[in-house]
């Protein structure tokens, strides 16, 4: 998909909505939030994208 960091950071401002009290999401849900926002990302793309705003490796994406 190649994000650059305003998108990234767009991303992460509406994953906030999501996220739980620890502000995180898992990543299992991420293609379903982006899907909810009308975006739709091949499986690859999808893995990268969770890669990039999983901060800590804990395949759960936080708010920062």
């Amino acid at each position: 998909m190649g994000l650059d960091g305003e998108q990234v950071n767009v991303l992460k401002r509406c994953f906030d909505g999501f996220a739980d009290e620890d502000g995180a999401i898992p990543a299992e849900n991420v293609g379903n939030i982006l899907s909810m926002m009308g975006l739709k990302v091949k499986p690859s793309a999808l893995k990268d994208i969770i890669e990039e705003i999983d901060e800590d490796g804990g395949r759960n994406t936080k708010k920062g």
